[in-house]
């Protein structure tokens, strides 16, 4: 995705969302939250064949915590438990995809790939309300000069 902004000289720019998660605000999503609720059944979600080779397991550590960055080839990520890599399924729901979402081909590069769509989704929307704003404020202004200019015949 990419988004861009430019405005005439005078012309105020649209204002970066608010963050939604944080101190003071909802808890951020972490590993557990985003992927304990994958049914064992959901396509692209082979736990077996995530496994690691026997002997090539990873340190286990908290699933309590934030994902490191997902990329094209799942990047240094692997499950908490250290005995698999994540499923691409997974990858998925880290990366914000609901689970019902269908993938075309080649699903672990096109994850890696995408702006998150709850990312994406802030955006718009701030992206949205700004060119309303913009919009009701030239219509506002567009209005006055019209006031402004009326003739008045006796």
């Amino acid at each position: 995705m990419l988004t861009g902004s430019m405005g005439r000289p005078g012309e105020r720019l649209p204002q970066f969302p608010e963050p939604t998660h944080g101190p003071g605000r909802r808890p951020y999503v972490t590993i557990y939250s985003a992927i304990s609720g994958i049914p064992a059944d959901a396509p692209d979600h082979d736990i077996q064949g995530a496994a690691f080779p026997p002997g090539f397991e990873k340190s286990p550590f908290d699933a309590n915590t934030l994902a490191k960055t997902i990329t094209c080839g799942g990047g240094e990520n692997y499950h908490p438990s250290g005995l698999r890599r994540y499923t691409n399924r997974e990858l998925a729901s880290l990366q914000t995809f609901p689970v019902t979402y269908q993938f075309a081909s080649n699903m672990k590069k096109q994850v890696g790939n995408a702006v998150p769509p709850k990312l994406a989704e802030a955006l718009y929307r701030a992206i949205i309300g700004s060119l309303r704003q913009t919009d009701a404020e030239e219509l506002r202004m567009a209005r006055q000069d019209q006031e402004r200019n009326v003739i008045v015949l006796n």
